[in-house]
């Protein structure tokens, strides 16, 4: 535990506070900022931004529903829990259909699993499928929430777990549309949602499988990945031009791994989704045990 701590700590340190500003690696992207793309006045970290391409560019994107995360630092994180070894303190943790501020205990970190969401492209006139990928975290102390806006009641809880994806945003809401993300109709944001929130979307409502793969990695490197992915939340908001092709859930996964494990292994140019398995099989970052569906395994924690 002594070392977990340490390895998170350290990690913490080197993210912190300049790092989170422009981090190596990571390319500016468009002034798009706008106090005026206001949906809730409570939230202090509701993003505000602008379509950045496409036919809505300049438009407001909808944060209601999907926004990226953001690292808190020093005091801004001490408003809403003490400094703890070990740990980092979010904005925009989505559960329960809403936002949270989040203490992570990343020197607890016991697990990372590949997700991979299947589902049609298109069903007609023949059905062609992609995944939407994600990473699950879990943890063996609690994850502390503290509900995020000013207008209500100040509530806590605890989870044991947390899910890193790169999704699509826009002005309206809308689901994922391949076609229109490679015509530039979306941002991207990195978001960090609870489990129950992802099975209640991919799973109850839309009855997609949702397949698991275990990661062979370090505590380290898991806590890398984890680190990287808030990094680029707080660096890029929610103001990133969406890619189908090279820009989307499936080629960040990659390219996070590539800094993490400070590498160029991972290609990540063109659409990879489905062929992604198999090509983290091919360079031994995954563990060849057998995992349940996402399906299965939510249902038997309950």
């Amino acid at each position: 535990m002594i070392k977990s701590i340490l390895i998170a700590s350290t990690l913490i340190s080197l993210m912190a506070p300049m790092a989170f500003a422009s981090g190596p690696g990571l390319k500016p992207i468009p002034a798009n900022t706008d106090p005026n793309c206001i949906t809730n006045p409570n939230d202090p970290y509701e993003p505000r931004v602008r379509m950045v391409t496409g036919p809505d560019k300049g438009v407001c994107v909808n944060s209601t529903l999907r926004r990226s995360v953001k690292a808190l630092i020093g005091n801004e994180a001490a408003k809403y829990f003490p400094p703890a070894d070990g740990k980092i303190v979010v904005a925009n943790f989505s559960h329960k259909n809403k936002y949270w501020i989040a203490q992570i205990p990343l020197s607890s970190m016991t697990d990372m699993i590949l997700q991979s969401e299947h589902f049609p492209m298109v069903s007609k006139p023949i059905k062609i499928e992609i995944d939407h990928t994600q990473i699950h975290f879990a943890f063996s102390e609690p994850i502390q929430l503290i509900s995020q806006a000013t207008d209500g009641p100040r509530e806590t809880l605890e989870l044991n777990d947390l899910i890193l994806s790169e999704e699509n945003i826009g002005p309206y809401g809308e689901a994922f549309d391949f076609f229109g993300g490679a015509k530039g109709h979306f941002n991207v944001a990195y978001r960090v949602v609870s489990l129950e929130d992802k099975y209640n979307w991919m799973i109850a409502e839309q009855g997609h499988t949702v397949s698991q793969r275990r990661f062979n990695l370090t505590q380290y490197n898991q806590v890398s990945y984890l680190l990287e992915g808030i990094k680029r939340g707080t660096e890029y908001g929610s103001g990133r031009p969406y890619d189908s092709f090279n820009l989307n859930c499936s080629t960040e996964l990659l390219d996070i791994l590539n800094a993490v494990l400070g590498t160029k292994k991972f290609n990540t140019v063109g659409f990879v989704s489905n062929k992604l398995p198999a090509m983290l099989d091919s360079l031994k970052v995954l563990s060849n045990e057998e995992v349940p569906t996402f399906n299965e395994t939510f249902i038997s924690q309950q």
